[in-house]
């Protein structure tokens, strides 16, 4: 997934350095923090990108799934109930917490999951990705 990542992160004038890994990879928490502190534009720079990077039905599902975890979490510590997550995301959490709603960060939790599912279909990326923008974007 981070084939071109690492080459260039800057499309359509947006730079998305914040939301890597030192070596350029998007990670769980970048991703659950790009869907907190990101804009609009930043958001759909990333998933424009993931899709010219060649990303597989396999790597979306598994990063989806990763952030699904991370906002669950969040949502657990927000409701008072510990997160099953170790603490070391704790201070994602508490952004997470601060930037969204309840609802927002349920309805991102709901979508995430919907979309790690199609995953499993025969459908292109590029699908999963705009379909993903377009949902994500009525919730936030």
């Amino acid at each position: 997934m981070t084939r071109e990542l690492t080459a260039a992160t800057e499309h359509a004038g947006v730079r998305l350095d914040a939301f890597l890994s030192a070596d350029g990879a998007l990670t769980r928490s970048q991703a659950a923090r790009l869907i907190a502190e990101g804009r609009a534009a930043e958001r759909a720079a990333f998933l424009l990108k993931l899709e010219t990077a060649k990303a597989t039905r396999e790597e979306l599902a598994a990063l989806f799934e990763g952030a699904r975890v991370i906002l669950a979490d969040a949502l657990c510590t927000l409701c008072g109930a510990p997160p099953a997550e170790p603490r070391d995301e704790q201070a994602l959490r508490a952004v997470l917490g601060s930037r969204l709603t309840k609802a927002q960060i349920l309805g991102t939790i709901e979508l995430l999951e919907t979309y790690r599912n199609h995953c499993e279909y025969n459908v292109g990326v590029g699908p999963l990705l705009g379909g993903l923008a377009v949902e994500l974007e009525e919730i936030l």
